[in-house]
């Protein structure tokens, strides 16, 4: 259960933009989606 990986990757970059500092997205190894 969760967000789909694309969404959640958009949703981070409009947030960053917000940020006054770099940010950086990690995601696990082993991560798949369903």
């Amino acid at each position: 259960d969760g967000v789909p990986h694309d969404l959640a990757m958009e949703a981070m970059r409009l947030a960053a933009q917000k940020l006054p500092v770099a940010t950086k997205t990690v995601v696990r190894r082993d991560y798949t989606e369903n």
